[in-house]
Formats: C-alpha cells, structure tokens, sequence
C-alpha cells in the first residue's frame, strides 16, 4: 500500500503534517510527499524512506486573488501530473487541509483518498473573502474514504455543517519524531545562548503564532513580578512584545519542526491561550482549537495554563494537565503559576498521562485498513 500525501504550501509551518508521514514510514506502508517548492527542506524531519516529490512552484497566500487563481490553475496541473507518477490501484491520496483541496478541485473523486483538515471549516472556499465560490464539502467529504479533525468537538460540527453520513476520524495534533534524530541536530545559537542565560530559571513558555487571537501579555507581565521565573517567546514574528522593553521576557525565533522541540523540553510551564476572532476561519475554530503545542508540552510533562475556551477546559477537565484562567488578568495568571509550581510533580504526571493517551497510530491504521475494504 502506498500513500501519496499532498500539501500545498510549506510543509515545514506544519507539524502535523511531518508527524503523520512519520507515523506512515514506521507502520511499513511507502509514503510520497507531493508539494510545493517552498517546502524544500522537510526531508530533514522526515523518515529516511519517504519520497518527495517537489513541484516547481511556490505557494503564496498573500496574492491578490486574480493572481491566485491562476496560480490554482497552474498548481492544479502540476499536482495531478506528479500525483499520476506515483499513483496506482494499491494507493490512497492523503490530502491535508482545505488549501489543498481546492488546489485539485473535483477530479479527486476520481481516486481514492482521505480530507485531514488543518482548521475547522463551515465550506470549502475558494477564497473566504467570497463565500458563494465554494465546493461541494457534502460531496467531497461522503466520497472521501475518510475526513480527519484534529479535535472531538470539531468532528461533529464538522459532520453536521458539510451534511457527512459519518462522523470524522479525531488524530489531535501529537507529534511523532525520532527523539535521538533531532536532538542531534540541536537548536540554534540564538535559542541555545537564550537557554544558557536562563540556567537555573522556571522558564515560562509560550510557542506558536501571535496576534489577536492569540494574546498573551498578560501572561508576560505576571512574570515580570515572579521571582526565579522567566518568560520566553518562540515564534515567528514576535515584534510586537519585544518593542515593550520587558525585562524578564526573551525571545526564541521560529525554527522549524521538530527542532523547536528542544526549547519546549526546557520549559516548566507552557502557555496555550485562544480568542475567538473574526477572520477566514470560523470563531468557533478558536473555542475548540486543537493546538500542536498542547500535545509538544504534554510530550515533555509540562503542564498548561490555558484560558477559559471549550477547547482548553475541556482538555484540562478530564486529563489535569493543567489549569485554566477563568478571568485574564495578571494577578489570577501569577495564582496560577504559583498553584502549579505547589504540585508540580503532580501537574506534570498528568501531562506525560495526556501524550500517552494519544494513539495516532492505530488511528492511521484504521483508516488505511478502511481503504482495502
């Protein structure tokens, strides 16, 4: 059995993405990569016996939309032709996200294949900005061998907005590396000499993308008034907290996966926070979001602090990884620091309890098992 998943856009922004070809080599079935040239460089986080087929073409989402869509056309051509190299009857197309899909608009009907979406999507728009140009969700999802959601709730909003006779398969966002591999490739030198300076510290850690939906000052500034604590941010663009002159907040630039995971070991508390915002996505992809970092802090026994969203205290409820802020404020951010810092130990065995408890693989099993049916 071969799978051929296919992702447009740089496969490196998406952790998932990585995980679940790994979990792919390491259960014995061949694994091809079809994706854009930003991609280039994913092969180091990748397992040794993928395939990777790059097109020669980058995506960028920042077009204006007559560009993009012919962009899509020229894409769409370029898929299908690399695709139909490597496809035959013993073959399942793993599609990840709805950027990908409409990228290779309905002749996908015409194989068989799996939808694993990113986001939690009402349609599948071609561009959001104009939500009569849409596709078939109803028609695409049913044909499906099977949709994948990263999280329980968005698996039945998911059946019910696109009308699915089944409920979607839940993989939530785990990652799945060789430990010994990247630890050899180590972290940068900006990263390392920030982690040398903080020797000693409990480091407070917040990693991931920034912006409305996902505000943390007030996390930054309790940490400014904690002593033997120290806060770091590791993203992509973090301009907007460093021009603030904080003295006990650092900085980490993006590095890509799963060599961030090196940071993340490091951290004592990990800081996972969503509001909900209007955007390309539904506000309810923030109330039930299913974070990467929940499961990266989990993998390390580092316990959450997380706002008070379904998606968070729902996770927290049932595994006590963690602890939610029912009100986003400073001082009830320092109460919860200090909560966890009292029963650590215990905080942190109920995080390795919630990474345990993810099998993905047997998930991944099912499904291609589904496909031979």
């Amino acid at each position: 059995m071969k799978i051929i998943v296919v992702r447009v856009g740089d496969v490196k922004l998406y952790p998932p993405t990585i995980s679940l070809m790994n979990i792919i080599c390491v259960l014995g079935y061949e694994c091809v990569l079809v994706t854009t040239g930003d991609s280039r460089g994913v092969e180091k986080a990748l397992n040794e016996s993928m395939t990777i087929d790059y097109i020669d073409y980058s995506y960028e989402e920042s077009k204006a939309l007559v560009f993009k869509a012919i962009d899509r056309l020229r894409i769409e051509k370029m898929l299908w032709k690399a695709i139909d190299n490597h496809y035959n009857t013993d073959c399942i197309l793993w599609v990840m996200s709805d950027v990908t899909i409409k990228h290779l608009s309905y002749r996908l009907l015409n194989y068989k294949y799996v939808l694993h979406m990113d986001e939690l999507n009402d349609g599948i728009y071609y561009t959001p900005r104009f939500k009569q140009l849409k596709m078939d969700a109803r028609k695409l999802g049913n044909n499906a061998v099977a949709v994948v959601v990263p999280e329980y709730n968005r698996a039945h909003i998911t059946k019910a907005w696109w009308e699915l006779d089944r409920l979607p398969y839940v993989m939530p966002n785990k990652p799945y590396v060789n430990e010994n591999e990247f630890k050899q490739n180590g972290i940068s030198d900006q990263a390392q000499s920030v982690l040398d300076k903080l020797e000693g510290k409990k480091i407070i850690l917040y990693q991931g993308g920034l912006g409305k939906e996902r505000p943390i000052y007030k996390f930054v500034e309790a940490v400014e008034e904690l002593e033997n604590y120290a806060f770091i941010i590791m993203s992509g663009d973090y301009s907007e907290y460093s021009s603030k002159g904080y003295k006990n907040c650092y900085f980490i630039d993006y590095m890509s996966p799963p060599m961030h995971l090196n940071v993340t070991a490091r951290a004592y508390i990990g800081i996972v926070t969503y509001v909900p915002t209007p955007g390309q996505n539904s506000v309810l992809n923030a109330l039930y979001c299913a974070p990467n970092k929940i499961y990266e802090y989990a993998r390390y026994g580092v316990p959450i602090i997380g706002n008070d969203i379904p998606g968070l205290r729902s996770v927290v409820n049932e595994y006590r990884n963690g602890v939610i802020v029912s009100e986003l404020t400073k001082e009830e951010v320092k109460k919860k620091i200090l909560k966890i810092n009292e029963s650590y130990e215990g905080y942190s065995k109920k995080s390795k309890g919630l990474y345990e408890s993810c099998d993905n693989e047997k998930t991944v099993k099912e499904i291609i098992r589904m496909s031979m049916d």
